[in-house]
């Protein structure tokens, strides 16, 4: 048996005329996804089903958007709307405009049967978190730094070894 007749190619072909074998590979890849694609379709239906919607609330007309939005989700099936807007990390800090707008939207998802989940604790650089108390915030590991206090308070001293050289 020769060397081409082991691996498949008749002896009358180039190895130039093989498929390569990531054409095969993307050809299986295919067809499984084609499959599960099928299989998925016979399932059940899902039961819960639910729209990320990012909207500004505190101007008008994003909620008018909001709403024909959640009309929309209705009728395609959805179940739940989650609402991530800023302003619910600092409710503190906002208009009364912006708890209106917010009845407004919750009474809309109500009235269509849909529930209503706030987006809060972002992850992340967490900004709403951070403007209430910005010691919070991690801070980077600092080792072998030598600290002067000045007016009762700990400074750092400049190391000139790790001064930047400025440039052009």
């Amino acid at each position: 048996m020769t060397a081409r007749a082991a691996i498949g190619i008749a002896p009358e072909t180039s190895c130039r005329d093989a498929p390569p074998r990531h054409e095969s590979m993307m050809r299986s890849l295919l067809l499984v996804s084609c499959l599960v694609a099928a299989s998925a379709s016979a399932a059940e239906p899902l039961t819960h089903r639910w729209v990320y919607l990012r909207k500004n609330l505190q101007v008008d007309a994003q909620v008018a958007d909001a709403e024909a939005i959640l009309r929309r989700a209705r009728a395609a099936g959805y179940t739940a709307v989650v609402l991530a807007d800023f302003k619910l990390g600092v409710l503190d800090r906002v208009i009364d405009r912006y708890f209106r707008n917010v009845a407004r939207l919750r009474a809309l998802a109500d009235e269509l049967d849909l529930e209503l989940i706030p987006a809060v604790a972002p992850f992340g650089y967490s900004s709403a978190i951070l403007m209430h108390d910005a010691d919070l915030a991690e801070g980077v590991p600092a080792r072998d730094v030598r600290f002067e206090v000045r007016g009762g308070r700990g400074v750092p001293v400049r190391d000139e070894r790790l001064a930047a050289v400025p440039g052009d």
